[in-house]
């Protein structure tokens, strides 16, 4: 569950990300969020993103990539999703983010493939070459 405010979004620009939508999203590798949802909200989830990607990869003390590897994640390892969570929720001070930063088909939002998660659960859903190495109920934190 996202909980954060979203400020206003456009009728053009909702538009042009319901199309977006409604395409073959998965194929694009756009953003996908919590819980491994099968359906996205880019409406939603693109301004909220582009504004909290600034804060999180400001190269400073509170850059969630230092974050993450002064916890113990590594690239190229498995972790427990629900672990992960826990991780995510302290960084975000209680709130419950399942987070997600894959390239996006518009392009023009920055640090968007930072973080790479692949659920296994939505691997199988795209057919992806990674999916028969990772167990089930994990994922693979591909790239920090």
């Amino acid at each position: 569950m996202l909980r954060f405010q979203l400020k206003p979004f456009s009728k053009i620009a909702k538009e042009k990300a319901l199309r977006i939508e409604e395409s073959d999203f998965a194929s694009k590798g756009v953003v996908k969020h919590s819980m491994y949802s099968e359906h996205v909200g880019i409406h939603d989830y693109v301004p909220l993103l582009h504004s909290i990607s600034s804060d999180l990869f400001d190269e400073g003390p509170n850059d969630i990539r230092h974050f993450l590897k002064d916890n113990g994640n590594i690239t190229g390892k498995y972790y427990d999703a629900k672990d992960f969570a826990k991780i995510l929720m302290w960084y975000f001070k209680g709130r419950d983010v399942y987070i997600t930063f894959k390239r996006h088909p518009l392009d023009n939002y920055i640090y968007q493939n930072e973080i790479e998660l692949l659920p296994r659960t939505r691997g199988v859903l795209t057919d992806h070459p990674m999916v028969p190495l990772i167990p089930s109920e994990k994922f693979m934190l591909h790239h920090i």
